[in-house]
């Protein structure tokens, strides 16, 4: 039972550091946004660079991204749902491994190893990305991420622009 609570506790703060955002004071702020097309398709994400009046640069990984204001039509905030899931489900992989490994070596010099306590490990090391894929869903209802609607009209984008102090 122990190793469970532990599980969920290091899951839980794993997520919700994930989701913290320290910057300091010299660094200009970092924000991850995702364009939106007139059909829905998603144009383009990334973190934000910098942008005129008439395009937006972002940056993902080491690519970076020019897009034109008029293509855009929505802009969101933050990662998908996907995101919070994913990092979840890595935080519960990651936990669950570690307690499999620190249970396996704390039992390593026990000559009677009964096979319950083996069951159970396995059971630990399985089940701990479940658990972390539903603490990050639990943690995603607390997320709050913005949409903007601009239909690709430089006005709008100014005020856009100005509300995320880009």
């Amino acid at each position: 039972m122990k190793p469970i609570v532990l599980f969920i506790f290091v899951s839980i703060a794993i997520n919700a550091q994930a989701q913290q955002v320290d910057t300091p004071a010299h660094e200009p702020r970092k924000i991850f946004l995702r364009l939106y097309d007139d059909n829905d398709n998603k144009i383009g994400d990334g973190d934000f660079v910098s942008a005129t009046d008439s395009t937006l640069l972002l940056k993902k990984g080491r690519k970076t991204k020019t897009v034109p204001v008029t293509t855009i039509y929505a802009i969101k905030t933050k990662h998908g749902y996907g995101y919070s899931v994913l990092v979840g489900t890595t935080s519960g992989l990651f936990a669950g491994s570690l307690v499999y490994l620190i249970s396996a070596m704390a039992i390593m010099g026990q000559t009677n190893i009964a096979s319950d306590t083996e069951y159970n490990l396995g059971l630990v090391a399985i089940m701990a990305p479940v658990a972390g894929a539903a603490v990050g869903i639990g943690a995603e209802q607390f997320r709050k991420s913005d949409t903007f609607i601009i239909h690709g009209n430089t006005a709008e984008w100014l005020v856009v622009k100005g509300q995320l102090g880009l």
